[in-house]
């Protein structure tokens, strides 16, 4: 009793490393459907192979996801996102017994409504995560970005457990999140809470250790596990494009200020190559819009993502990847792309945003141009630059091969297991 005491309510550093070394499991919590994320998977799996038992709670999605199984030999829960919704039965009746109201007003009440208990889906799932992640009884507790960090830390203060802070991103100046003064709050006062906190690069790590005054964190970059790879024709026989002809390439989220419009743009301006688009995510159906509209079927491609496992095969087809962030928020500026280094591991030279981080890699690697992704014009000379200049492009080539073999997984496996060296 003294000692449970001295661990969850005192949280003594000696018990809490004493619980991590004797109850080796590990419980990770992601807010998405785990099913391609790269960093989580590589994380988890290194445990794994160091001897720790690992288990990710992550959300379900009807009709897609399993709610339990066991990927990679890691143990996956997943939860409900929302309350379940009623059948369209159960809807008609509801519906047939109510007072029909005035257009006018019914919408300003549901919005009304809607604004006023929109955190309520929120506060469901968390509270989800925290009940499995609870149930895990975990020596070690891993939260992946601020999203999931309330609830991983009460997780790990009542089970009297390690609690490691994994920021992917910097969420309090990401694009698309509301209340930030808020967040900024909780992660203030959570981060110093965490016994270790994780991050992707040096921007981000010095941007946590002044704006909440901690000591530097651990920085494990986002790059991929080695892999010799074999060029393949995977995209050209896909979409049928001939042997001849270039293939431009963007794998990723098909999300917001990633300069995925500017992309499909410039491509009236290409000397020749097709557009293929390598991802899944809520602006598809604008961009194919757009396509339509730019009248560039025939020029430009979507595909959906494919499995972590065999994405590199595809990726080796492509003659350019491309990576086009926009500076719209700091998350942005100070961004290093899995996607940069997936490109260099597959051989591919790249036309990438002038930002610092990736600015870093290549000046270091010398792999690709550096362009204003805003800039249509800029692009698509950087673009015509390495189809139509042999030599810089295969230099490039060349050099990739080099950025592959420092730039790897493996090279980060022996900051995380440090980490967990309890």
């Amino acid at each position: 009793m003294i000692d449970w005491i001295k661990r969850v309510i005192i949280r003594q550093d000696n018990l809490l490393k004493h619980r991590a070394i004797v109850n080796n499991k590990v419980c990770m919590v992601v807010w998405n459907t785990f099913e391609t994320d790269a960093r989580v998977t590589k994380e988890a799996t290194t445990l794994i192979r160091s001897g720790k038992e690992v288990s990710v709670v992550a959300v379900h999605q009807q009709g897609r996801t399993e709610r339990k199984e066991i990927l990679h030999d890691i143990k996956v829960i997943r939860v409900d996102r929302t309350v379940k919704k009623q059948s369209a039965k159960t809807k008609s009746v509801k519906a047939s017994n109510q007072t029909i109201q005035s257009p006018a007003v019914k919408p300003s009440l549901k919005s009304r409504m809607r604004r006023k208990f929109q955190f309520v889906p929120k506060l469901i799932i968390n509270i989800r995560f925290f009940l499995e992640a609870y149930k895990q009884d975990a020596g070690v507790y891993h939260a992946h970005d601020l999203n999931t960090l309330i609830p991983v830390y009460f997780a790990s203060r009542l089970r009297g457990s390690l609690l490691v802070y994994d920021a992917h991103e910097v969420s309090t100046d990401r694009a698309g999140w509301s209340n930030k003064p808020l967040w900024e709050k909780i992660e203030g006062f959570l981060i110093r809470k965490a016994e270790k906190v994780i991050t992707t690069n040096l921007t981000r790590a010095e941007y946590f250790q002044e704006a909440y005054r901690i000591p530097l964190p651990n920085i494990i970059k986002n790059v991929p596990p080695f892999e010799k790879v074999i060029p393949t024709n995977k995209l050209r026989e896909t979409f049928m494009i001939p042997s001849d002809e270039p293939i431009i390439l963007y794998q990723g989220g098909i999300q917001r200020d990633r300069g995925l419009e500017n992309m499909i743009r410039m491509v009236p301006l290409l000397n020749r190559g097709k557009l293929v688009f390598l991802g899944n995510g809520r602006l598809k159906p604008d961009l194919i819009r757009l396509v339509d509209d730019m009248k560039l079927n025939e020029q430009v491609f979507f595909m959906d993502a494919v499995p972590n496992e065999d994405l590199l095969s595809f990726t080796s087809s492509a003659t350019i990847g491309l990576q086009l962030l926009i500076n719209s928020c700091f998350n942005h500026y100070s961004a290093c792309s899995n996607k940069l280094n997936e490109y260099m591991m597959a051989g591919i030279p790249v036309v990438a945003s002038d930002l610092p981080e990736i600015k870093r890699t290549i000046d270091e690697f010398k792999t690709g141009i550096l362009v204003d992704p805003e800039n249509l014009e800029q692009i698509a000379d950087a673009v015509n630059t390495l189809l139509t200049d042999t030599s810089l492009y295969r230099s490039f080539k060349a050099n990739t091969s080099r950025a592959a073999s420092q730039n790897k997984w493996e090279n980060e496996e022996s900051v995380l297991l440090n980490i967990y060296n309890i």
